[in-house]
């Protein structure tokens, strides 16, 4: 299994490759370096369903960080004043850190859904939804930067799992990247897929990525049906050749 490190710089890595298309793709700077680092972190995301250890503990700590901040933009359109941002941001903060944190690790087995393909769109759907802004290309941007890292760390896993120099496959293979979990236990199934749903219904009905949605589809559409007007130009041979009184006798 790779260590928390191989993780961290992987996503990281590709992290700083997301960043650098988004900046060729024309995204401000700070947008691409918010993605770098939504990257990193999910790369480190799917081991919140170990038990114990300080990667755990230090990946909830910076989410709890993270979260309040992605946030912060929302906060401000929805009209609070600077002292109730800052009682919501503290309150999200020990929400993510001593709530959830804590309630995740009892409902979560090591290499149970949470290493799963749905619980990486999982999170991509949830910094879709909370990422700040009215625009949806950063927030796409932004979404797809953090499944990119979640998935670099399934990729890794199921990696490790091959044992190339002995030519065998290991017990692991198969339980990073899937579809459904086996097993006696398929609450975990169920409740990654009504999640799934639920968020897929969130942000539809969310009106920045609605509206962002139908706009980038009309524009599709609109480059789709436009076509070039046709030019007079001939390249054949005979155009080239001039018409003359004789040629018509011929």
């Amino acid at each position: 299994m790779p260590g928390f490190s191989t993780h961290v710089t992987t996503s990281a890595a590709l992290g700083i490759g997301a960043g650098v298309a988004g900046y060729s793709a024309g995204l401000p700077v700070t947008t691409c370096a918010v993605g770098a680092g939504l990257c990193t972190i999910g790369g480190m995301v799917p081991d919140l369903d170990g038990d114990t250890g300080v990667p755990v503990r230090e990946t909830v700590h910076l989410i709890a960080a993270v979260v309040p901040a992605l946030m912060l933009g929302s906060l401000q359109a929805a009209g609070l004043d600077r002292e109730s941002t800052v009682l919501a941001m503290a309150g999200m903060y020990i929400l993510i850190r001593f709530g959830l944190g804590e309630w995740f690790k009892r409902i979560t087995v090591h290499r149970g859904m949470w290493h799963s393909i749905p619980a990486a769109i999982n999170v991509g759907l949830i910094a879709l939804l909370i990422c700040s802004g009215e625009d949806i290309v950063p927030r796409a941007f932004k979404a797809g930067a953090i499944v990119i890292g979640f998935l670099s760390h399934l990729i890794l896993d199921e990696i490790w799992s091959l044992d190339i120099f002995r030519g065998r496959v290991k017990e692991s293979s198969g339980t990073a990247l899937k579809l459904w979990m086996g097993g006696q236990h398929w609450w975990p199934n169920v409740l990654t897929y009504v999640m799934l749903f639920g968020l897929i219904l969130a942000a539809y009905q969310h009106p920045v990525i609605r509206d962002g949605y139908a706009t980038w589809r009309l524009e599709a559409e609109e480059r789709a049906f436009a076509s070039p007007e046709p030019t007079a130009t001939s390249t054949s041979a005979d155009a080239l050749i001039p018409v003359t009184g004789e040629s018509l006798q011929r």
